[in-house]
Parts: C-alpha cells; structure tokens; sequence
C-alpha cells in the first residue's frame, strides 16, 4: 500500500527527588489518561511508567513531529506539578524523565527497561506472524543505523558498548507480550481498524536524534510496502534471530550464521535489502515518496562502511552518544558509574543537566521547532488523528476507533478517514 497510517507509542523512565512523592504523585497532573488535541494521549501505565501515544500519522515526519510535541507538553506538565508540590509542601521536588530505553544509574543497580513501540496499518490476509516473518533479518539489522547505544555492565570493573539498548532484553522471534517475553516480531491482535491488521514492532530503540526517529518510520514502512506487494522474492534467513539480534548490538563486524550454512554481516543484509528496495522502487513512478528514504538509507551505510566514527556523529544516535561519552574521557577519566549516568543523560526529556538539549542543538537541524510548536496543538491531518482532534474539541469522549457524541458512539474504523463530520463541525 502506498500509504499508510503509522504511530509511535513511548514508554518514560523516571527518577523523582523529594520525600514524599513518587512517581504516582504525577497523576496529580491528570495524565493518567489524558487525551490531546493533537490526537495523542498521555498516561500512566500499569500504576508505573508515564506513557505517551502519538497520534496516527502517515510520514516519518508526521510522526516526529507529533512525538517531539507531546515530549514538549510533557516537559510543561512536568514544571507544573514540581511547582505545585513545592507551593504544598515548600520542597521542590526534581522529576527526571528519560525517553531512552534502559533507565539505571550506577553499575550495581539493574536497568529498568521502556519500550519505543512502532504500529503500522498493513495489508493481508495472513496471520501476521506469518506475514512479517521475511522481516526478522531486517529488524535485527537496522539497529546498525538505528540503535542509540547502550554502555552495558559486563563483570565487576568491566563495561562494553553495544549499539543497541532493546536488543538485550528481546526475547522471542515471535510472541503476543510486550512486557515479558518480548518478540521482534509483536503479534498482539489489536487492529483498532475494520479493513487492515496492525502491525506492532517492539524491538526498536527510541531514537534521540529526531531525524532517525522519521526515517525509521519511512524505511519501515518501505520495507512493508515491498512485503505487501510481494516485492521480496528471496529473503534472507537467520540460523538464530535472538542470538543474532545481541551478535549485531555487540559489533559491526560480527558475521551472523544464516540457515543456508553461511555467514553475512549486519552491513552486507543491509545492503541486500537496500538493493532490493531500489529495484522496487526504481522506475515504477508510484512509489517516488520513498526517494528520500533509499538515499539516506544508502549514505548511513557508505558511511559505516567506509566513515570514521566522526562522519557518523549527529547522523547514527549510537556514534554520537559514543563521541559524546569519548570526548568527555579525553578530558578526564570517568568511572564506569559517571560513563552510565552520561550515557542516561543523552535520553533525559526533563531535569536539571539535559545532555538531550544539547544534542537537539547541536545535531538536530532538521527540525522544524515551529513545526513542533504547531504539532502540540495540532493532529497530523492525513489521518483520522483530524477527525479525533476535532471530537475532543467539542466535548465528546474520544478512544484510538471511536468517539461519543451525544450519548451515540461513532465509530472510526478506517485509521485514513480525515473528513470531519458537520455534527462536530457545529459543536466546535
């Protein structure tokens, strides 16, 4: 399908510094389930995490915007709730948020793990295991340009860099749970439409370089139209996806046993997908929105190939992490507990020394900032996102498939409807 409806759902840790709240004390903010007007919605899920669901878009772009919005409103409840309960209590207490996925402090202590889901609408008949299984290879390899690197605690005075922070805590090649068990392929019957599947991809890291978190929807979703379109004609088969997934997070180099006997690298199946894209793509005229993409997908693997680890910074999140945590040694020795904390501090959202607002003006360019202000307020209008925005503004109760007007439930069932109706029209 040429088009389709995507979303990003992100999962927040969390440190707070004040004696007599924890983290339940951020429902105070009424964002336990609270619905936005530009589509998403924040909550606290399972009574532990704060969570943030961005509207549906359908562009990478969309997407990234939508996400940096509601990062940006979370940032404003955030403020609100520490001055609040200094104005109750007469403490200001600090919240520390971090949008990566491990959340841990110092050597001893065992990372807490948040998940960056990705959903896309697909097209098939197909139980989805079956029809996203030809992906294992491919989602186990994009981590080469879409991890955002993970300083892991090995032994007692030993830490390695890996590429990337989800790869260690997948478990499964195909599973229905996404708190335990956890699959690279998600097959959680949740459609939240009528005429298509969802889609859930768990595997992912939660980029911090805004530009990869877009790119990692289109390239996806290129991958997705070629299945569809019965464009992969021979895939690629792992002889051990799992063990592969945590062989790729470990080096670029390491050579991955394919069940034919042989052996290739992340970079060389990456090549191998991208050269079956260009194919797909090149000539046929349909699908020219995805030109952007096979060229950046090209340029970040020239530049693993044939780069150094400064061409790669502020291009791949694991390199620029990595040059990051560098630079501060060539300065000073670090401890491996200073080397983790630096490392936390390239995902934290909100708090005192936000690395993260360094490394958005440092390496962030491509943002739109005005697009993202506009994105707080305003759903992606490609979607029924639009049709939801418009429900809320006149009062209705809202979900992802539907919306109650007047004590009758309206169902939206086809997640690229964008025509709002009169009757929501008039009671704006």
């Amino acid at each position: 399908m040429l088009v389709r409806a995507m979303g990003m759902e992100e999962e927040f840790g969390h440190r707070v510094t004040h004696p007599d709240f924890d983290f339940r004390a951020v429902k105070l903010l009424g964002t336990s389930n609270r619905w936005l007007g530009n589509g998403g919605r924040h909550y606290v899920d399972n009574n532990e995490h704060l969570e943030s669901s961005g509207a549906e878009g359908t562009t990478g772009e969309e997407i990234k915007n939508n996400a940096l919005g509601n990062e940006r409103l979370l940032q404003e409840r955030l403020v609100e709730f520490e001055e609040q309960i200094a104005d109750d209590t007469g403490i200001m207490p600090r919240v520390y948020l971090f949008k990566g996925n491990l959340v841990s402090l110092n050597r001893k202590e065992p990372p807490n793990t948040y998940g960056c889901h990705e959903n896309y609408q697909v097209w098939t008949q197909l139980p989805l295991g079956v029809f996203a299984r030809p992906l294992i290879p491919f989602l186990v390899t994009r981590q080469i340009m879409l991890g955002i690197g993970y300083y892991r605690s090995v032994k007692a005075g030993s830490i390695s860099y890996q590429l990337s922070q989800r790869a260690w805590f997948t478990d499964a090649k195909i599973s229905s749970g996404t708190t335990n068990n956890r699959g690279i392929i998600n097959v959680r019957e949740e459609p939240h439409a009528s005429e298509s599947k969802r889609l859930h991809l768990i595997c992912g890291d939660n980029n911090f370089l805004p530009k990869n978190t877009a790119f990692k929807f289109d390239l996806t979703a290129l991958m997705l139209t070629i299945l569809e379109a019965g464009g992969l004609k021979k895939s690629i088969s792992l002889k051990d996806p799992l063990s592969a997934v945590r062989q790729v997070s470990s080096g670029l180099d390491a050579e991955i046993d394919l069940e034919d006997g042989t052996k290739m690298t992340a970079l060389e199946i990456q090549r191998y997908y991208l050269r079956v894209a260009k194919e797909f793509v090149s000539g046929s005229g349909v699908y020219d929105r995805f030109n952007a993409t096979l060229e950046r997908w090209g340029h970040l693997l020239d530049l693993l190939e044939f780069g150094t680890l400064i061409d790669l910074v502020g291009e791949i999140d694991w390199a620029t992490k990595r040059y990051i945590v560098e630079s501060a040694e060539a300065r000073g020795p670090l401890s491996d507990d200073e080397i983790i904390r630096l490392d936390l501090a390239c995902s934290q959202i909100h708090g005192r020394g936000r690395l993260l607002r360094y490394v958005e003006e440092t390496y962030a360019s491509d943002v739109d900032w005005q697009a993202v202000e506009t994105a707080k307020v305003v759903p992606p209008q490609t979607t029924r996102a639009r049709i939801r925005s418009a429900a809320l503004g006149a009062g209705c109760t809202v979900d992802w498939a539907h919306y109650k007007y007047r004590g009758k439930v309206h169902h939206l069932s086809d997640p690229l409807e964008t025509e709002i109706p009169s009757r929501l029209l008039a009671s704006a």
